[in-house]
C-alpha cells in the first residue's frame, strides 16, 4: 500500500505535466525569426518550383502548412503533438543567389518549449524528403521536355 500512494501521485503529475505541454503546444504561434539552427542545401531548380515541391511534400506527408506568404518565399510547416513529441515547425527560407543557385535553409522550433537531438532528427527527414520532392519534380520536368 505504501508503493501505490507515490506511484498514483506520479501518474497524476505525469498526466498534468503533459497536458500542459501539449495545451503550449497546441496554442504556440509558428516562429516569425530565423531559428538559430539552420540545415541548408542548394539546388538549381527555381524558387517558385521549389516552394510547389516543398508544397507537395507537405501535402503527401501530412504535414500542416502554418504559414504560407508566398511573395516572401518562405513557407513554415508543422507536425502534430503525438505520444513521442509534442510537435515541431519547421520554418523554411528559399533565396535565389546570384549564380543561379536556389538556396533552401529549414530550421526547427519546438512546439513546447523542449527541444535536442529529437527536433534535430525529425527536420533532417523533413529535410530528406523536400530533397525527394525536389527530386521527382525535375525528374517529371526532364521528362515532359524529351
Amino acid at each position: 500500500m505504501e508503493f501505490i500512494e507515490p506511484f498514483i501521485l506520479f501518474i497524476v503529475i505525469m498526466i498534468f505535466l503533459f497536458s500542459v505541454f501539449g495545451l503550449v503546444a497546441i496554442l504556440r504561434k509558428p516562429p516569425k525569426k530565423k531559428p538559430r539552427y539552420i540545415e541548408s542545401f542548394s539546388t538549381k531548380t527555381a524558387p517558385k518550383d521549389v516552394l510547389k515541391a516543398i508544397t507537395y511534400f507537405a501535402l503527401h506527408s501530412g504535414m500542416d502548412i502554418d504559414v504560407f506568404p508566398e511573395s516572401e518565399n518562405r513557407i513554415t510547416l508543422g507536425d502534430r503533438l503525438t505520444i513521442w513529441s509534442f510537435g515541431f515547425f519547421y520554418p523554411i527560407y528559399i533565396s535565389k543567389k546570384d549564380n543561379g543557385i536556389t538556396l533552401v535553409e529549414i530550421g526547427v522550433k519546438g512546439k513546447a518549449s523542449v527541444t535536442g537531438t529529437v527536433a534535430f532528427r525529425y527536420r533532417m527527414k523533413v529535410v530528406n524528403g523536400i530533397k525527394a520532392a525536389i527530386f521527382m519534380l525535375e525528374r517529371k520536368k526532364a521528362n515532359n521536355h524529351e
